[in-house]
C-alpha cells in the first residue's frame, strides 16, 4: 500500500497540505497571524555598550560558563578579537555592526571571515572552535541577537546550551526541567529541547515566559530550512505549553505544522506519467 505520513492536527485547525514544501501553509499562516513572533528591536541597552564594557560583560558571564579555566580564558580572548573585528564595521550598536558584517550569510563558514581580517591585521587568532564559543558569549551577553536561521546551523554544544540557561533564565529552565522530569531532561529529547529554547532566548531576547507560539513556529521553519527533522524536535514546544506560558487557546503541539513525506501517494506516482484518460487514471 502506498501512503504518506501526515501529522494529525487538532480539529480546530484546518489543513491545507503542500506536499512539495512539506508544510501546512495555511496552518502556519494562521498560527503566525494569531500568535505573532516577536520582532527583534533595532537597539537595546546592552547592544549599545562600548567595547570595553561589552568585553567586561562577556568576561563576567564567562565565569558561569561550563568548561575549564583555560577554555574560559581563551573564549574571553576570542570575544575580545570578535569585538575588535566587529568594531571595524559602521553602526551605533553591536547588532548594527553584526548585521553590517553580513557574516551570518556564510552559515557554518562564518568563522573564516573574522579569521581573514585578523590575519590581515596581523592579529594572532585562536582556534575556530574557541571563536565559535566566543561568538556564543556575545549572544549570551545579549550584545547580539542572531537570526534563527543562522544560529540553528551552529554546532550544538552543551557548553552554550547550559551557559544560556544559567545566565539568562535559570529559574525558567528549572521549571522546564521539572515539567520534563529527570529522565526526559537528561535524554536526547530533553537536551534537544533545552538547546532549542536556548536558541529562542538568544535570538529573541527575554526569558522563557516571553517566548510566543509564533517564535516556536519560526524556529521550526528555520530548522526545516536546514533539514533538522525528527519527532524529538517538538518536545520543546510541549514543555513550554505544559508550564503555561502560552495563551489557553494555543495548540498543544506543533507536530501538525510539518508534513513528513515517506512514499509518494498513488496520485503523485500517476502524475509522473502523461495519462489523459480519466477512467484509466482512476483504475490506477
Amino acid at each position: 500500500m502506498v501512503s504518506a505520513r501526515v501529522s494529525k492536527a487538532p480539529a480546530s485547525w484546518s489543513l491545507n497540505v503542500d506536499a512539495r514544501e512539506g508544510a501546512n501553509r495555511s496552518v502556519i499562516d494562521t498560527l503566525l497571524d494569531r500568535y505573532p513572533p516577536r520582532v527583534v528591536p533595532s537597539s537595546w541597552k546592552t547592544t549599545e555598550l562600548g567595547r570595553a564594557a561589552a568585553l567586561k560583560r562577556v568576561e563576567a558571564l564567562m565565569i558561569r560558563a561550563p568548561g575549564s579555566e583555560n577554555f574560559q580564558r581563551d573564549a574571553v580572548r576570542g570575544a575580545g578579537m570578535l569585538l575588535r573585528w566587529l568594531n571595524s564595521f559602521p553602526g551605533k550598536s553591536w547588532q548594527d555592526r553584526w548585521n553590517g558584517s553580513c557574516v551570518a550569510e556564510h552559515g557554518l563558514g562564518w568563522v573564516s571571515i573574522p579569521e581573514k581580517w585578523m590575519d590581515e591585521q596581523g592579529v594572532q587568532s585562536v582556534r575556530p572552535t574557541v571563536l565559535t564559543h566566543a561568538l556564543i558569549g556575545l549572544f549570551v551577553a545579549d550584545l547580539i541577537r542572531p537570526d534563527l536561521r543562522f544560529v540553528v546551523q551552529l554546532h550544538r554544544s552543551h557548553y552554550w546550551r547550559d551557559w544560556a540557561a544559567i545566565s539568562r533564565d535559570p529559574k525558567g529552565f528549572e521549571r522546564l526541567e521539572a515539567a520534563a522530569g529527570a529522565e526526559t531532561a537528561q535524554a536526547m529529547q530533553g537536551r534537544t529541547a533545552r538547546w532549542q529554547i536556548s536558541m529562542l532566548i538568544l535570538s529573541k531576547g527575554g526569558g522563557l515566559s516571553d517566548i510566543t507560539v509564533g517564535d516556536c513556529v519560526e524556529l521550526r521553519q528555520a530548522e526545516l530550512a536546514v533539514c533538522s527533522r525528527g519527532k524529538t524536535r517538538y518536545l520543546f514546544y510541549k514543555l513550554l505549553h505544559d508550564i503555561g506560558i502560552f495563551p489557553p487557546d494555543a495548540p498543544p503541539t506543533l507536530r501538525f505544522v510539518t508534513v513528513y513525506r515517506g512514499q509518494s501517494t498513488v496520485a503523485e506516482l500517476v502524475d509522473r506519467f502523461d495519462i489523459a484518460n480519466a477512467d484509466v487514471r482512476n483504475l490506477l
